[in-house]
């Protein structure tokens, strides 16, 4: 009886030692997950390619068709493409060239090796209706996000946009051996042009493509090098024309029929499938473990504080679909955490267009401005699926400016402003009711800032909250403006000072020479710095400052605004992107280390002091990236360098033991690593090993509580602070989507033992 056996295995492990008892096998390229994340070790995957191992496709085929340079073959051919231009880098002129010669004003831009959508921006060029214009960046923030993703001198290419993307979507044809087998149309999500599931696409069958779909189809098969024994040609409806452009990415789909003589049937799978033809085999063993029954530990749904659809629908799709059901289970319990168990959101206020949301941050009923704006920050790609979502969004920026007013100097508020703190008779400051604690720490303001830029670009760049609290709105960003600019320190110390009782006077006024810098006092830790200047911080600061100017751009009465701004964004410029860090040249901010280069110094005084060290809360020197993409890149070499530095023992607050590894800080003390820290490890690399390696000390990190911790034993996770830290949660839970959005694969493996 003629019989198969299949199973999936990751491309990269691919082909496999062959029994010689196996007569016949083949390897069928269904999806080679993340290929374009890796284009060169794809490509030499393929050169490498054993002769005597079938693989479906070829690997001469696959490798003409990964670079979308075959576009060119094609419109020589005659048939009819998206007009394209190759380019080497990406940069304002680029852009502005392009737009003019496709006589447009809106493009697409991508890498030449791309798939999902990974990679791709949607760019305005010449106008600034980004609000009607769904999910487009102006030319300036859209190089700066290639620069931060380390493409921005890459082999890309250029297209103009096809509106009919969003009002018919993508057509696609499937055909299997050159004959046709079935079709489908991709759609986008409301408020996006993206027709891919992973980013909200709908995919509905097509009961019979049109002649002149089938007919393009086939011609553009017919200019492949080889027949493929199955492609998918996609394919957009020309909106001046009526004609048929090929966008043609074929092979990677999702869905195919494989024809082994007879019909197998039609799968769904997401990794490369192994084939034994003609003999029936006893059942292999995979290398992903059976699901495990993992416990409940997320409160039930009658008892948590507030509960998004978006947010539990994102849960579910995908529980569904990783491997690894551990992480899965982590993602289900520490994703929603904030919302079930740390925000008061008041719904009647809502209801009168003022809505209000308080949001501690776990075991310490006080808001933070900095564990609120990251907390929810996760969240805010998921506001256009729900109205009550993005309420709760507005509330919380609502509830920060409310605590700006009160007092720009605090880090963390009550929401009785009547409440008097404990700490009212011990800090021998100001202590204003309704302040929780008064640490001046720049990034507290940096942080609100980032929330109003990443809220107005998710909710695609509308002005209506804005304009609807417009006075609440304007005071608060004036008096953030007032506290960095008096915190420059040019005219004396400024109104904030800070003394704790039994502890010696500060000596570090007379420690400090101003410098266009923003002096601070404490770190995101909550630490007393060790001078005055925390670079992280100003980094941040720097890139919030350009995050609020785009915004003020937009509205027409903010004009007061844009000097203060530009001053402070060029003072902080001037010194943190000196010319001489590009010849490799010692600096105010950076240090010559002997043994990693030149790195950026954690603290400064300006008179030649320095603190060269990391701490695991954020911002951080390992961070930079995440929180100042426009600014620092992974692949900068300073950074590489400082990274170098910080994930090393000879940065202080290094640990390495038996269980965990990682940055910990002064607040727990030795021998802790934080889970933040571990998290941002992986978030600031395209490294796979070193994401796996955060994927394991995860797993082996919770206890078995379901739940990230704010500080862990390095031998022994059994000993950890704070089991209710609501950041750590949310930045775990972000960390995973951002996996699953873009190396699905690495969430489909086992790793803690």
């Amino acid at each position: 009886m003629l019989g198969t056996h299949a199973i999936a295995t990751p491309w990269s492990t691919a082909p496999l030692a062959l029994d010689s008892s196996w007569s016949s096998i083949c390897y069928v390229a269904s999806l080679a997950w993340g290929y374009h994340t890796v284009a060169d070790r794809w490509e030499a995957w393929l050169h490498a390619w054993p002769k005597d191992v079938r693989l479906i496709n070829s690997p001469s085929l696959l490798l003409w068709n990964t670079r979308k340079t075959y576009l060119k073959e094609l419109e020589k051919a005659g048939i009819p493409v998206v007009p394209t231009l190759y380019v080497e880098q990406i940069d304002e002129k680029t852009l502005i060239d392009a737009a003019a010669h496709f006589a447009t004003t809106d493009l697409i831009v991508k890498p030449q090796v791309s798939a999902s959508g990974f990679n791709m921006l949607r760019v305005l060029v010449g106008s600034l209706d980004l609000a009607s214009s769904p999910r487009s960046l102006s030319v300036t923030t859209a190089v700066d996000e290639f620069t931060r993703l380390g493409i921005a001198h890459s082999a890309m290419m250029i297209q103009p946009f096809m509106p009919n993307v969003v009002h018919e979507g993508e057509l696609s044809v499937i055909m299997c051996n050159g004959q046709f087998s079935h079709a489908a149309r991709k759609t986008p999500s409301s408020g996006d042009y993206r027709v891919q599931d992973e980013l909200g696409g709908i995919i509905t069958a097509m009961d019979q493509p049109s002649a002149e779909m089938l007919e393009l189809a086939r011609a553009s098969l017919a200019i492949c090098p080889e027949t493929p024994i199955y492609a998918r040609v996609d394919m957009i409806r020309n909106h001046l024309t009526g004609c048929l452009d090929d966008i043609l990415q074929r092979y990677r789909h999702r869905r195919y029929l494989v024809i082994i003589g007879f019909l197998v049937g039609i799968c769904s799978i997401t990794a490369c499938i192994r084939l034994w033809l003609y003999q029936v085999m006893s059942p292999i063993k995979n290398d992903i473990s059976p699901t495990t029954n993992f416990s409940q530990v997320r409160r039930n749904i009658t008892e948590r504080r507030f509960t998004s659809s978006a947010v539990e629908s994102l849960i579910q799709k995908i529980k569904r679909n990783i491997r690894n059901k551990e992480l899965a289970w982590l993602f289900e319990n520490c994703f929603p955490n904030t919302l079930d168990t740390t925000v008061d959101f008041d719904a009647k206020a809502a209801a009168q267009n003022h809505p209000d949301t308080y949001v501690i941050t776990g075991d310490i009923d006080a808001m933070w401005l900095r564990d609120s704006s990251a907390q929810i920050h996760p969240y805010l790609p998921l506001m256009k699926h729900d109205k009550k979502l993005r309420q709760l969004i507005e509330g919380v920026l609502l509830r920060q400016f409310i605590c700006i007013q009160r007092d720009p100097y605090a880090n963390a508020y009550y929401k009785d402003l009547n409440r008097i703190s404990e700490w009212k008779h011990i800090d021998q400051i100001e202590m204003r009711d309704g302040v929780h604690e008064r640490k001046w720490e720049l990034d507290s303001l940096c942080y609100v800032l980032r929330l109003i830029h990443s809220y107005w670009k998710e909710v695609n760049y509308d002005l209506t909250f804005f304009h609807d609290h417009k006075e609440e709105f304007k005071k608060t960003i004036r008096i953030i403006l007032q506290t960095m600019k008096e915190q420059r320190r040019y005219n004396g110390s400024g109104s904030y000072s800070y003394q704790r009782e039994g502890a010696p006077p500060d000596p570090r006024d007379h420690l400090a020479k101003p410098n266009g810098l923003i002096y601070s006092y404490f770190r995101p830790s909550d630490d007393l710095q060790t001078f005055p200047y925390l670079i992280p911080s100003q980094f941040f600061a720097h890139h919030s400052l350009k995050l609020l100017l785009e915004l003020v751009k937009n509205l027409t009465w903010t004009d007061d605004f844009s000097d203060d701004i530009l001053s402070l964004i060029s003072h902080l410029h001037s010194i943190l992107f000196d010319d001489n860090i590009k010849n490799n040249i010692e600096t105010l901010i950076t240090f010559q280390h002997k043994k990693y280069g030149l790195i950026y110094s954690y603290e400064i005084n300006g008179i030649g002091d320095r603190n060269l060290m990391d701490d695991a809360n954020i911002p951080s020197l390992l961070s930079l990236p995440y929180l100042c993409p426009n600014d620092i890149s992974i692949n900068d070499p300073i950074y590489r360098n400082t990274r170098k530095f910080v994930l090393s023992k000879d940065n202080p607050w290094f640990f390495k033991g038996d269980v965990l590894q990682g940055i910990g800080g002064p607040h727990v003390g030795y021998g802790m690593v934080w889970p933040l820290a571990i998290i941002m490890r992986g978030l600031t690399t395209n490294d796979d090993d070193e994401i796996r390696l955060c994927l394991n000390m995860l797993q082996k990190s919770h206890d078995d509580t379901g739940f990230m911790h704010e500080s862990i034993d390095i031998n022994d996770p059994m000993k950890f602070t704070r089991s209710w830290f609501a950041w750590a949660n949310s930045l775990f839970g972000e960390f995973i989507w951002k996996l699953y959005r873009e190396k699905k694969y690495l969430l489909d493996g086992i790793y803690a033992e």
